[in-house]
Order: C-alpha cells, then sequence, then structure tokens
C-alpha cells in the first residue's frame, strides 16, 4: 500500500484534515511530515487509515458512492421521471444532513481520541 494526502484520509475516514494531522502528530495515524523545498505536507500510510477505518466500523467514502450510484440506477430504470427526481433529490439532502451531524459530532467530541488539541473558545478566535 502506499501512503495518502491528508486530504484522501480525511475522506476514507469521514474526518476534517486537521484531524488527520493532528491524529499524525499524536501517533494514532502512521505518517510524515515531508519537505520539498520551502514548502511541506503531511502523508500518511494507507495502511494506518484503513486499520483505523475498519476499526472505527466505517464504510470508505468510495464504498458509499458506490452504494448511492447503484441505488441511483435502480431509481432511474424503475421509477417514473417525476419520482426519480423526488429520490435523487432526498437522497442528496440525506447526504448534506449526514455531513452536518459528522462535523457536528467531530466537533463536540474534539475529533481527537486524546482530546488534546482541543482548545476554549477564547482562545480559537485570538
Amino acid at each position: 500500500m502506499s501512503d495518502l494526502s491528508t486530504k484522501q484520509a480525511a475522506d476514507r475516514l469521514g474526518i476534517s484534515v486537521p484531524t488527520v494531522i493532528a491524529w499524525i502528530k499524536n501517533g494514532s495515524l502512521d505518517g510524515k511530515l515531508i519537505v520539498h523545498g520551502k514548502r511541506s505536507v503531511w502523508r500518511c500510510s494507507e495502511a494506518s487509515v484503513e486499520k483505523l477505518r475498519r476499526a472505527r466500523g466505517k464504510a470508505s467514502w468510495n464504498d458509499v458512492e458506490q452504494r448511492i450510484a447503484a441505488l441511483e440506477a435502480v431509481i432511474t430504470q424503475t421509477a417514473r421521471p417525476g419520482t426519480a427526481k423526488v429520490l435523487r433529490d432526498w437522497i442528496a439532502a440525506e447526504d448534506v444532513a449526514a455531513r452536518r451531524r459528522r462535523h457536528v459530532m467531530e466537533l463536540l467530541a474534539g475529533s481527537d481520541p486524546s482530546g488534546s488539541h482541543i482548545q476554549p473558545a477564547a482562545q480559537r478566535h485570538l
């Protein structure tokens, strides 16, 4: 397996990029900082992302996208045009709602298993 960008890891785990970086720093994910001249990027091991994803019981984003595509294909083939549009709109709304719920839960939980990167509200806005 290869290394993933923090964006790729975040998508697979259903978390934010800053959370991925925090988890690399605290050892929850295997990763490293790669320096390219004046620019540096965080990379993490695909194996550690998949191991953590399985441990958390999360389907990967690719799994979810494949399920949505299959459902949309069935809807398109079997439903009347008006019904198909209503169902596609409902799927899109549910996707947005799920992302919002996940984001709120990350904020409430601090997104970090150790809670080490949580800052009081007054410090976050300085």
